[in-house]
């Protein structure tokens, strides 16, 4: 598995108050190397500082990071991979026996650290990962939605949903709603077969009810990039696209633990209120209930296995447990 991994030297570079960006940095080092890190092992990541003041500062910000760990166990509970202590003696380290449904929150993991995975060594091309993990948030979605619902995907990575140009995939949004397109010609170039910002689409249905006005949409855009926060707005350009006759719901798929210590969102002051985020935890505690066999096609869950293999960690994968249980 050389070459798995790279600039794991290098810790991320945003600022030290988005603490959980260092939080996944730290459990991304447990997961390469398959060790327990311990807070002085943190520290050398993170380089010392010269001064009495400024390592004493050091010193209080990796505990805070050991603090909000802590909380990510209390959290995802036994979804959680790892074991942390936090206490005199700080230190993380994977369990002693992974199951099957640990490894969608190391492929969220995975995701959110995509700096740092050799995706062309791995998989001989880049973009899996992060097409992936289109198909992993299409896919619980569709579940969380439940019934009477119609989910696609619109963007790249199209497994279930819209194909062709962009304008090809916008006429037929417009057709399967019964709306009216309004853009004009020249918003699209012919040779453009992306998704223009729109990955997930769904709406609600009245069965046996050929009405399609005054209905639930949802329009999901997925983004696995740190510069999530500007695409927080990509969906809003398809109101230029077609009339939806009223509003629509959005929602922002990030595989990112985007929390505070007290699960506040740390970039709360940039999400629009309109805007439903799908973060980790919320792919945890929807009321879904997903199996291990849902996404053991995805690539990024067989670099999982084959990581803890390589790496000698026990698990017990050939069990088939379920990774949600119904939230009530």
């Amino acid at each position: 598995m050389s070459g798995t991994f790279r600039n794991l030297s290098t810790p991320p570079s945003e600022a030290k108050y988005k603490q959980h960006y260092f939080c996944d940095y730290i459990e991304l080092l447990v997961l390469a190397s398959g060790d327990s890190l311990s807070k002085s092992d943190v520290a050398m990541r993170f380089g010392k500082e010269d001064g009495a003041e400024k390592e004493d500062e050091e010193d209080s910000y990796i505990l805070e990071l050991f603090q909000i760990l802590e909380v990510r166990q209390n959290t995802f509970k036994e979804f959680y991979p790892f074991e942390v202590k936090n206490g005199v003696v700080s230190s993380i380290k994977l369990k002693d026996n992974l199951e099957l449904y640990h490894n969608s929150y190391l492929f969220l993991l995975l995701t959110s650290s995509l700096q740092y995975i050799n995706q062309q060594h791995i998989f001989g091309k880049d973009k899996i990962l992060e097409n992936e993990f289109e198909t992993f948030s299409y896919r619980i979605f569709k579940r969380y939605l439940g019934n009477c619902t119609q989910v696609y995907q619109f963007g790249a990575s199209n497994e279930a949903g819209y194909r062709g140009t962009l304008q090809e995939k916008v006429d037929n949004l417009a057709k399967n709603l019964k709306y009216q397109t309004k853009y004009k010609s020249h918003y699209f170039d012919k040779r453009n077969s992306g998704d223009g910002g729109l990955d997930i689409v769904a709406w609600k249905y009245f069965p046996n009810d050929i009405n399609m006005t005054n209905i639930e949409i949802y329009l999901g855009q997925c983004a696995t990039g740190e510069n999530w926060l500007k695409k927080l707005d990509d969906v809003d350009k398809f109101k230029n696209y077609i009339d939806f006759e009223g509003v629509f719901t959005k929602y922002m798929f990030i595989p990112y633990d985007a929390r505070n210590m007290d699960r506040t969102f740390t970039e709360e002051k940039d999400i629009h209120r309109d805007l439903v985020m799908f973060d980790r935890s919320r792919f945890f505690f929807s009321r879904s209930f997903v199996k291990y066999r849902l996404f053991q096609d995805l690539k990024g869950f067989s670099l999982l296995e084959n990581i803890q293999k390589h790496k000698g960690l026990p698990n017990h994968f050939e069990k088939d447990t379920p990774i949600f249980e119904d939230i009530v």
